[in-house]
Formats: C-alpha cells, sequence, structure tokens
C-alpha cells in the first residue's frame, strides 16, 4: 500500500478497497479443510488458469502482434493486475505479473511461472489461515521496508540465472573425421 501512494490517490484507492470487501471472504478460514479447498482452487487451479491465459495467451499474442517482448510483458503485466481488482496492491502486484512474464519468455517453458505463482499464491492462503487462527502473530509479522527491494533483487537474479541456463550452448567447431586410409596416403 505505501509503494502506491506516491503513484495514485490513496482516498481513491481505499474506497476500491473497501468495495471489495467481499473478495477477501474468500480468505476466511475456520477450518483446515476451507484452507485444503482454498489451496486447490485458488492456489492450485486460478495461478494455472491464470497463466495459461496471460502468458500463453495474451502475452504471447502481443508479443507477436508488437514484435517485441519487453512492452508485451509489461502491457500483460499491468492487465493482469488490473483483473485482480486490488488497486491499493497494484504496483507489487504488476511487478510480480512481470517477473513471471520474464520468467515465462526466458524459461522458454509455461511451467516456470505457473510454479512460481502456485508458491506464491499457497504460501499467502497459509500465512492468512495462520494469523486468521492466531491473531497474535499480526503483532509480530511486520516487514521492514528494505524487504521489498531486496524481494525483487531476489526474483530478479532468479529470472537472470534461469535466462543463463537456457541460452544456446555454443557448440564446438566440427572436426572432419580422418580415415586411416588418409593417414597412411599423407605418412608415404
Amino acid at each position: 500500500f505505501t509503494l502506491n501512494r506516491s503513484f495514485f490517490d490513496t482516498a481513491s484507492l481505499q474506497k476500491i478497497a473497501d468495495d471489495s470487501k467481499s473478495i477477501v471472504t474468500i480468505f476466511e478460514m475456520p477450518k483446515g479443510s476451507d484452507l485444503w479447498m482454498n489451496i486447490a482452487m485458488l492456489g492450485i487451479l486460478s495461478p494455472i488458469c491464470e497463466e495459461l491465459f496471460y502468458r500463453g495467451a495474451v502475452m504471447s499474442l502481443l508479443t507477436r502482434w508488437m514484435k517485441s517482448i519487453h512492452p508485451a510483458i509489461w502491457i500483460t503485466a499491468v492487465i493482469s493486475t488490473l483483473m485482480q481488482y486490488q488497486l491499493t496492491a497494484f504496483l507489487p502486484r504488476c511487478i510480480f505479473s512481470a517477473l513471471l512474464g520474464y520468467l515465462f519468455i526466458y524459461g522458454r517453458s509455461i511451467w516456470l511461472p505457473i510454479m512460481a505463482h502456485i508458491a506464491h499464491t499457497v504460501l499467502s492462503l497459509v500465512f492468512y489461515y495462520f494469523v486468521a487462527i492466531y491473531p497474535s502473530l499480526n503483532d509480530y509479522l511486520t516487514f521492514p521496508y528494505w524487504l521489498g527491494p531486496v524481494s525483487v533483487g531476489a526474483a530478479v537474479t532468479i529470472i537472470l540465472v534461469v535466462k543463463n541456463y537456457n541460452l544456446p550452448k555454443k557448440k564446438a567447431p566440427v572436426q572432419p573425421e580422418v580415415e586411416e586410409s588418409d593417414l597412411s596416403e599423407s605418412k608415404s
């Protein structure tokens, strides 16, 4: 929320957030079975569908249409973030979505962003579940401001490692095969 204050009018964003309170009721999980249902539906199925749609379809079409990867990644990130209908977290969600786009491009597989999205969502659901059960955890879960940039730096590092790992390997020059008959002729 703090990151967005410099970019957006916070009163307008708060009104949108208040209007979307019904969305948050999904995260109310009084029983362990509710957690498992949310993990299945929101933590696994939803990220698979979102990644197939946004990275697999929208971003791929934009890349072909624009003939450029980076604008397609960021336009897709903005679209997917706006569709979340939680503008109070626009900037971090947009950065996360762009990072998923770069994972897709540099990893050369839709499965990398799917797995990263699933991991992020499942961890968030488990976090919400335990905070709901033990509200006193909120007192201990304040994150320092420097953690955001460090997290983005770590994510960018992972993407660069994936990119370098998937670069085409240089092939050694092919040496012509020499037959034994050629060797014996050259000695004589």
